[in-house]
C-alpha cells in the first residue's frame, strides 16, 4: 500500500522567538497540540478540531519562574487524557505544568511546579518517543547519569 503524504504547510513561529525541539501530543478529544521551546519558554499551537484546522498563532506557556528558563521538555498524558509538560529548568530542576480537569480549547496550563520526585517519569516518557535514549537531550542524559 502506497501512503500519500500532503504537501508541507507552515505553522509559523511565535513573533518573539525562533523555536526548537517541537513535541506533539494529542488532547483528550483527539486534537493534536505542538509544544516547542523558545527563549527558555514553552510555546504551543493546536488543532481547532480533531483532524482539521489550527489555532491562530503560537501561544506562550511561559517559564517556571522569572529567573528559570527551560532547557528541554516532554509532554505526556494522564490516564484521563489531560496533558502534562515536564521540563528541565535552567536551575537543573524538573518542573511540571498541566491542563486542568476543565480543559477548554487553548486553555492555559496550571502554574509551573517544581517536581524533583518525577524525574524518572520524564525519562520514561522520553523513552517512548525515542527508544534506547535516541534524541535524549544532553542536559537530561547528564542529569540522569548523575541521578543514580
Amino acid at each position: 500500500m502506497d501512503i500519500q503524504w500532503s504537501n508541507w504547510a507552515s505553522r509559523g513561529r511565535p513573533q518573539e522567538t525562533d523555536i526548537a525541539r517541537p513535541f506533539v501530543q494529542h488532547n483528550q478529544d483527539g486534537r493534536l497540540e505542538v509544544f516547542a521551546l523558545g527563549q527558555g519558554e514553552i510555546f504551543n499551537v493546536w488543532q481547532v478540531f480533531p483532524n482539521a484546522g489550527w489555532s491562530d498563532g503560537w501561544h506562550s506557556k511561559g517559564r517556571p519562574a522569572a529567573n528559570v528558563g527551560i532547557k528541554a521538555h516532554v509532554v505526556g498524558r494522564n490516564a484521563d487524557g489531560r496533558q502534562q509538560i515536564f521540563a528541565l529548568g535552567g536551575d537543573n530542576a524538573l518542573w511540571q505544568s498541566g491542563t486542568s480537569r476543565r480543559m477548554a480549547v487553548g486553555a492555559n496550563g496550571r502554574p509551573w511546579a517544581h517536581r524533583p520526585e518525577t524525574f524518572s517519569l520524564v525519562l520514561a516518557l522520553w523513552s517512548r518517543s525515542f527508544p534506547l535514549g535516541e534524541g535524549l537531550p544532553a542536559a537530561i542524559r547528564g542529569a540522569a547519569s548523575s541521578d543514580g
